[in-house]
């Protein structure tokens, strides 16, 4: 690659953010391929060295916000805060890093996933045939990799149930936790802070008066944008769009697959197509699973942001070429 490519940078509110963000979870030993790949990642990145070259040459290429989550207890997490520090140490600059956060909410002390995921599941039938929505949910392959998934997930169908508009009305969510989780990052530039795949539980159970006083509470009490993260996007981003939150744009899946795109991805394009905030794209290359070029011309058909995750300097300058060859083509 030249040294020309300086991906362009754009504005979210008050933010200039690059165009391409680098998504962290190949650094955490995250493919979303296989379990194979990720014992590849693990082992790769076990090694500090190998992160601090793919941030540093992300850097040169004016990439300089990165997309993390709080993955406590993994030491590949605590490579990965080592080595965006010796970047910023070499290059005398500050890496942005938009913080994902998993929401600490509770109904009787706690969210059980599967009665969650039932919760979407019989939301979303109502839109779409529900054949294909069992199929999408039984067969999605980054569901799939979680182990077991397929098989938990239909007997939950058969022995267990939704939670109830009863049940919704107790939810809470504990803010001291929502502290306590962003301030492992003291020290760090915070650009933004994205709340997690939650946001949908709260939007399909109608609780947006929990997810209002967690948007005041990160910009008062931490002063940053909130971008809010979205797995049903087909739901979600039109419940939101409704409403006068404070929030300052989404993050969600966009792929030719229809990857992680709920209730499907017609409704899910649909609603990204019609949002009035920004958008940053994510999950763009559905787990490696598409052609670059392709797969980025599809994603900026529909948002201006992309947040992509490598795992080697070669991946991310096919990654940027094909930005910029998609750019020249739009």
């Amino acid at each position: 690659m030249t040294p020309n490519y300086v991906v362009p940078r754009l504005k979210i509110g008050q933010l200039q953010l690059p165009v391409l963000m680098l998504g962290s979870l190949p650094f955490l030993g995250i493919s979303y391929r296989s379990f194979e790949y990720d014992d590849v990642y693990r082992k790769r990145f076990s090694k500090e060295e190998n992160i601090v070259e793919i941030i540093s040459k992300a850097v040169e290429c004016g990439i300089d916000v990165l997309g993390i989550m709080p993955d406590i207890g993994n030491p590949l997490f605590d490579n990965l805060l080592s080595a965006i520090r010796k970047v910023e140490n070499t290059y005398g600059l500050e890496i942005g890093l938009g913080v994902c956060i998993p929401l600490p909410i509770e109904i009787d002390g706690y969210v059980d996933t599967f009665r969650r995921w039932l919760t979407y599941y019989y939301s979303e039938k109502r839109l779409v045939d529900e054949k294909r929505l069992l199929e999408q949910y039984l067969n999605d392959p980054i569901l799939q990799w979680r182990k077991g998934w397929r098989r938990d997930f239909a007997n939950a169908l058969k022995y267990r149930k939704p939670y109830t508009e009863e049940d919704l009305k107790k939810i809470s969510i504990n803010l001291q936790r929502v502290e306590d989780i962003l301030k492992i990052f003291d020290g760090y530039k915070l650009v933004f802070v994205e709340p997690g795949s939650e946001t949908d539980f709260l939007a399909i159970s109608k609780r947006l008066d929990v997810l209002n006083i967690l948007i005041d509470f990160l910009k008062s009490r931490f002063k940053v944008p909130v971008i809010l993260g979205s797995h049903h996007a087909g739901i979600t981003i039109p419940t939101l769009e409704k409403y006068q939150l404070n929030f300052d744009g989404f993050m969600t899946p966009i792929n030719m697959l229809g990857v992680m795109m709920f209730p499907s991805k017609e409704l899910a394009l649909r609603a990204i197509k019609k949002a009035t905030k920004p958008i940053i794209a994510i999950k763009v290359l559905a787990g490696g699973r598409l052609e670059p070029l392709k797969a980025v011309r599809f994603a900026l058909k529909y948002v201006k942001f992309l947040m992509v995750g490598v795992a080697s300097t070669k991946e991310l300058n096919i990654l940027i070429k094909a930005l910029f060859d998609a750019l020249g083509n739009t």
